[in-house]
């Protein structure tokens, strides 16, 4: 069980948001999303309707996660920014916080100076506003879904036999 969750009500999204939009003008980008290493969209501004969003964060957060482990591996501390740029458009990856990623989708490589300028001013807003809505794990309410789903894996993972799968 992690040791700490994030809790957002309605008014730390609007805030998270209100940020986000502030960074896509000041920065000429197409789109930013605000995404846990879960997987889960904290906040997002202007991304697609033509975009599966669930399989969207998941892609983003696995592919920090991973980049993220392997320079953990290789010796490389201190990592959290990504960048991928593209023919048609780019992502610029930076931590906000353990388990939160900012991602900045923008169209010229060229503004990427820019991009990183504005991104580094709302990392410290945005750092705020995720630890101000962190709590430990100890506070987290009891779902009785969530009991019956641990207790099921528990019980898949003791049934396997190394080797035979």
């Amino acid at each position: 069980m992690p040791a700490k969750y994030v809790e957002l009500k309605t008014a730390d999204v609007e805030l998270m948001e209100a940020e986000l939009r502030t960074l896509c003008a000041r920065a000429g980008a197409e789109a930013v999303v605000l995404v846990d290493l879960s997987g889960v969209i904290l906040a997002s501004h202007r991304v697609s309707d033509k975009i599966d969003h669930l399989l969207f964060a998941a892609l983003l957060s696995s592919n920090f996660a991973a980049t993220e482990e392997l320079s953990r591996r290789l010796g490389v501390t201190g990592f959290r920014i990504m960048y991928h740029e593209g023919k048609r458009q780019n992502l610029y990856f930076d931590k906000v916080a353990d388990d939160t990623i900012l991602v900045v989708l923008f169209r010229d490589s060229n503004a990427l100076g820019r991009v990183r300028l504005f991104t580094e001013k709302s990392i410290a807003e945005l750092a705020k506003m995720v630890t101000a809505a962190t709590r430990p794990a100890a506070e987290a309410p009891i779902l009785p879904q969530a009991h019956a789903a641990a207790a099921y894996l528990a019980q898949m993972a003791t049934s396997i036999q190394p080797g035979k799968l």
